[in-house]
């Protein structure tokens, strides 16, 4: 699963964002399962499109022996910034095949 991410920033924020951390709340495909499409914090939103091997947008359940890439959208909530992230955009990579 490879994940890249993109944050919009609150420019009116009093505070920074300081609980940023993908790995609980984007987790690797399960077979059978539906893909996890959101997340809720107490300093930002995410919502996570998922894609296929190629490139589609993949919906229903995940398949076993399958390529997944998640595009993680972040939003600051009011009150909270993202700061110190270059170009408003990183790249956080966390690969695992999915097995039957």
């Amino acid at each position: 699963m490879n994940i890249s991410t993109q944050q919009q920033r609150n420019p009116s924020a009093a505070y920074t964002v300081t609980g940023l951390s993908l790995t609980s709340h984007v987790t690797a495909p399960v077979k059978g399962n539906p893909p996890l499409t959101s997340f809720d914090t107490t300093e930002y939103n995410g919502s996570i499109a998922w894609k296929n091997a190629s490139g589609g947008d993949h919906s229903g359940a995940f398949a076993p022996y399958t390529i997944y890439k998640a595009a993680v959208t972040l939003s600051a909530k009011a009150g909270y910034a993202f700061n110190g992230v270059g170009g408003q955009m990183f790249l956080y990579t966390l690969t695992q095949q999915l097995a039957e």
